[in-house]
């Protein structure tokens, strides 16, 4: 797995708001960080795009 510069910096986002959102094209991985992040982090919901 790579490692992602960019976490550290939406674990203190998460902290300091109460949602955040992920946007980026397809197929880059934003699931797959989302998914990281919240095994790592309390309180955590993942909801699906409508």
């Amino acid at each position: 797995m790579f490692t992602r510069n960019i976490e550290e910096s939406i674990r203190k986002l998460i902290a300091a708001f109460p949602s955040i959102a992920l946007l980026g094209p397809r197929q880059v991985g934003k699931t797959t960080l989302a998914k990281t992040i919240m095994g790592k982090t309390k309180n955590t919901v993942k909801l699906p795009w409508l």
